[in-house]
């Protein structure tokens, strides 16, 4: 297997660019997937009301020998492969949560605060005191704070920190 490693230098735009694609791709696919499987399960109850509606009243038990034992035991099958089947729903849900958390990712990385603190001004933690972090965070973060929680530091840095 050979894989081609490109060495071209991207500009930040172009990389943020395929990101928002490919995740725009994600919550399309996901919310294909979701109806897809909204509609099986939707099948599947409908199958499986049927079926157990074919059971023999009453919760008759099979008569062994009679002409009708087949036909019973095959309806108690039916109703037994519909019942199974019906984790259908489950599917359909856990899709469905997953699309909705694949648009949920997608407006947070495209949020103003992400968004500053990811591209405006790269940060080097490393370098930094305690001091210096909270300094730098309420800078980066200080009118996002107010919009999201209507305080206007994260905190106040003091003068013990190293």
């Amino acid at each position: 297997m050979n894989t081609d490693l490109s060495t071209d230098i991207r500009t930040t735009a172009e990389v943020e660019a395929n990101k928002a694609a490919r995740q725009e791709d994600r919550v399309e696919a996901r919310n294909a997937k979701a109806a897809g499987r909204s509609a099986k399960e939707d099948a599947v109850w409908e199958r499986q009301r049927r079926d157990i509606a074919r059971l023999p009243e009453g919760g008759e038990p099979i008569t062994i020998g009679h002409h009708s034992e087949g036909r019973h035991r095959a309806a108690i099958a039916r109703a037994d492969r519909s019942m199974r089947a019906a984790s259908a729903y489950e599917e359909a849900k856990d899709a469905a949560e997953r699309a909705e958390a694949a648009a949920h990712t997608t407006a947070w990385r495209d949020g103003r605060l992400t968004y500053t603190l990811r591209i405006n001004e790269p940060v080097r933690w490393i370098d930094l005191t305690a001091a210096e972090s909270v300094a730098v965070l309420n800078r980066h973060l200080g009118q996002h704070l107010d919009e999201a929680f209507g305080v206007s530091t994260l905190m106040k840095p003091s003068a013990s920190a190293p």
